[in-house]
This record gives C-alpha cells, sequence and structure tokens, in this order.
C-alpha cells in the first residue's frame, strides 16, 4: 500500500521571492505561508517555507557551488526542520549546443528530525519553441535518511 501524504484541504496564503545578482554571486530567498481552507479541526494547517539560496559561479568554467535549503515549520505544532548544507554544480554543453545543468547537493537537518539528505538535479534546455521559448526537461533525484529508513526518489517533470 502507498502511504499517504498531504491533506485534503485546500490552501491558500502569500508567497514572496527576492533575487540579487552581484558579479558572481547569486542570492535571495524565497518565503510562504499556507492556511488550510474549510476546517478549523484536526485536519487544518498552517505551514511555512523559507527556502534561501546562493551560488557563487567561477566564470567561464560553468562551475558553480550552490545552497538552497528548505527550511519547514508546522506552526500549529511548533515543529521545524531546519537542513544546513550544499554543494557543487556544472553547465556542460551536449551535442555542442544543449546545455545540460547538473548538481549535486548534501543536507543535515540540524533541526527536528535528524537526518541528511543527498539531492541530485539534471536539467536540460531545448530552444526547440517557435516562439522563442525555451522549456526545460528536468530530473530530480533524492535520497533521504530519515528516522524511518531510507528512500530514493527519480521525478521527471517540465521545468
Amino acid at each position: 500500500m502507498i502511504p499517504r501524504v498531504g491533506s485534503d484541504l485546500w490552501g491558500l496564503g502569500p508567497s514572496l521571492v527576492g533575487l540579487r545578482i552581484d558579479g558572481p554571486w547569486v542570492c535571495g530567498a524565497l518565503v510562504n505561508n499556507l492556511w488550510s481552507l474549510g476546517s478549523s479541526g484536526s485536519n487544518s494547517y498552517n505551514n511555512f517555507l523559507l527556502q534561501p539560496f546562493i551560488n557563487c559561479n567561477f566564470g567561464k568554467t560553468d562551475t558553480y557551488l550552490t545552497s538552497s535549503p528548505i527550511a519547514t515549520a508546522n506552526w500549529k505544532t511548533g515543529q521545524w526542520i531546519v537542513p544546513l548544507g550544499g554543494g557543487i554544480g556544472q553547465i556542460c554543453h551536449m551535442f555542442g549546443e544543449l546545455p545540460v545543468n547538473s548538481s549535486l547537493q548534501a543536507y543535515y537537518n540540524v533541526a527536528h528530525p535528524e537526518s541528511w539528505a543527498l539531492n541530485g538535479r539534471s536539467a536540460r534546455s531545448f530552444s526547440s519553441c517557435s516562439r522563442g521559448d525555451t522549456p526545460e526537461l528536468c530530473w530530480d533525484t533524492s535520497l533521504r535518511n530519515a528516522e524511518n529508513g531510507r528512500d530514493f526518489f527519480l521525478n521527471q517533470y517540465d521545468c
């Protein structure tokens, strides 16, 4: 049986993102909060998310250092998950022109639950649209060691 994740309740809340580019540095943060709609019982939720991000790009090598942890809080229970870590990425060109952005990051949760995560990502840009858009096809891979065991995920989606 596949375990159920999430809620049957719809949610609504504000999101805010800020970004600054200064030479080789790219930094910013994504912040949002979601409140459940239609219930005040045990199924209701009030969840916070903070994702600061920082990249240091190494010029013409197309290599970069990166950190983009996702800290979450459940305001109803007071439980926080706060990861700390980062990784390295590389943009390479397949078949001469096709850019592929790949990165590998490792995080350790410094706030409950104590666990670690290893995240890999590869995104390919295809410039085949007639309007000049460049859709990307991405693969995310996550390996996570949680208190209840190990999980491995592989997701494919349009970026």
